[in-house]
């Protein structure tokens, strides 16, 4: 176990000990931009706004740094489309600041030696290239692999992420990327569709019947009681099954996490459809804007990412295991 991560690890202690406000973990969309057009979401529509410059960047960095946040994922649109990315990672490094980078895989062949200091790269991949290929583009499956090889070559630790939908919801593709991602000694999150995460439109193209959505949410249940290479807890898949019925659960975000936007705004969550800015981060110091940022009770909480969180602090023996065995891995 890495000296990070013993201080994350520590970090949580002291949060639901202390009940310390400054976030372990910051969520950051480092750019609108995306060189995909999945089918259940429309980010390349969104109006990209002017992106936050790379020294003001390294500058939040070494801030969040100084104040105890001790990982930072990456996400967007596709982060690798920013010309910096490499620095930034570089910068997160030097501060001691795990990271995490969400992506495409288009660009990591191209880029692959200036991400090496990331450290996990999660890949979307939503199944074989017969799967895959119509939800998230020709080409888009072959490129992942790509991703995943250079990846391999270049000793950068990989884990995979797959959206549930209705494409895919069949025993034999669920089989196929655990088979898949095992061959990179990795595990798969699965996430389900939802609509205020992804900011899709068509539901009838993409969103699965609820009962066939079920079914391989038990499937999945089975196969990580046996030990299958899946990212999810048993109690975060219990918790996913219930989609898209009201499915409320306490949030750990006030004390483990926050998101900032390619504007600047800081808030509790993004995935939270209620208000929740607590300001900008070119007005306000960041810290008082970590402060500042208010408890939420969601009627529902959908991001596969977010309920192990939540699960894990509010001490789920099961959410505990998983996310301490994936640490040690």
């Amino acid at each position: 176990m890495t000296k990070n991560t013993l201080g994350l690890l520590g970090g949580v202690i002291l949060a639901k000990v202390l009940r310390r406000r400054i976030p372990l973990a910051v969520s950051w969309i480092i750019t609108e931009r995306c060189n995909y057009r999945c089918v259940y979401c429309n980010e390349h529509q969104v109006s990209v706004s002017e992106e936050i410059r790379e020294e003001k960047v390294l500058f939040l960095i070494r801030t969040m740094a100084r104040l105890g946040v001790k990982v930072i994922s990456f996400t967007g649109g596709e982060p690798l489309l920013r010309e910096d990315i490499g620095r930034i990672l570089d910068c997160c490094s030097q501060e001691g600041i795990l990271t995490r980078l969400n992506s495409n895989g288009a660009l990591v062949p191209l880029r692959i030696k200036e991400i090496r200091p990331v450290g996990k790269l999660t890949l979307s991949l939503d199944g074989p290239e017969e799967v895959n290929d119509p939800l998230r583009g020709a080409g888009s499956f072959k490129r992942v692999v790509d991703a995943a090889e250079a990846a391999a070559r270049h000793s950068v630790k990989t884990g995979f992420l797959t959206v549930l939908s209705a494409g895919n919801v069949q025993s034999r593709y669920i089989d196929f990327m655990l088979k898949f991602a095992s061959n990179y000694k990795s595990d798969v999150t699965f996430q389900p569709v939802f609509q205020n995460r992804l900011r899709g439109q068509g539901k009838t193209l993409v969103d699965p019947f609820i009962t066939d959505y079920r079914e391989m949410l038990d499937y999945l249940i089975a196969l990580k009681k046996k030990g299958a290479n899946i990212g999810n807890s048993v109690a975060g898949l219990r918790h996913l099954k219930l989609w898209p019925d009201p499915a409320p659960l306490s949030c750990a975000g006030e004390f483990i996490f926050r998101r900032i936007d390619p504007r600047g705004n800081v808030m509790l969550c993004g995935v939270c459809p209620r208000p929740n800015i607590a300001g900008n981060c070119f007005q306000e110091d960041l810290r008082d804007l970590f402060l500042k940022t208010k408890p939420m009770t969601c009627d529902f909480c959908w991001c596969a990412e977010r309920v192990e969180v939540n699960y894990f602090f509010k001490g789920n023996l099961n959410a505990v295991y998983n996310r301490l065995k994936r640490f040690f891995r």
